[in-house]
């Protein structure tokens, strides 16, 4: 669902931003300040996601993996050496330096890691919702493009051929004639 929200609003933000531009010669011009505008926002709403859940894990692993494996049987001092291990992907090789782990601690730390990075994760789902609000707010303000919908053509690419004239012009007095028969 989330997909198709997102491919929805990819197909309308850059026709809307280039359709509200006063002077529709600079089409692309205003879609390349608008792809630019968005790359540096999501730069800067990735940053703050990084941030976020560097500081939350800093705190989460700390409160939940060292209470976790220590109960099951793990010694303290090898504690640290487990967390080392196990943040840096917890390979075979890394988890045998840890002295006094076995299959069963290793488990249950496993967990403790998951629960710690689930809660780290809630925290950014909040991150979220504040940039889902802004996001809303900002969309109020989005005037109604309605009247600037028309068939007319700003800027071409190249010039038409002869067909393409010809039923262009029977389109348009096809459009000019419904218009009529309609009011």
């Amino acid at each position: 669902m989330a997909i198709t929200f997102i491919g929805y609003n990819e197909a309308l933000v850059l026709p809307i931003c280039s359709i509200r531009i006063k002077d529709q010669q600079e089409i692309g011009t205003a879609v390349g300040v608008a792809g630019s505008a968005r790359s540096a926002i999501s730069t800067v709403a990735s940053t703050i996601y990084s941030v976020v859940l560097t500081v939350r894990l800093g705190k989460t692993i700390p409160a939940v993996v060292p209470a976790a494996v220590i109960q099951a049987g793990l010694p303290e001092s090898s504690v640290a050496t487990y967390i080392e291990a196990i943040s840096d992907g917890g390979s075979a090789a890394a988890l045998a330096t840890v002295k006094g782990l076995t299959p069963a601690i290793e488990a249950v730390g496993a967990t403790a890691f998951r629960i710690a990075y689930l809660q780290a994760y809630r925290t950014i789902f909040y991150t979220s919702i504040g940039f889902g609000g802004i996001a809303i707010i900002i969309s109020l303000f989005i005037p109604n493009i309605g009247k600037l919908l028309t068939s007319g053509v700003a800027a071409t690419v190249q010039a038409p051929t002869a067909k393409e004239t010809i039923a262009d012009t029977y389109h348009h007095k096809n459009q000019e004639a419904e218009r009529t028969i309609e009011d």
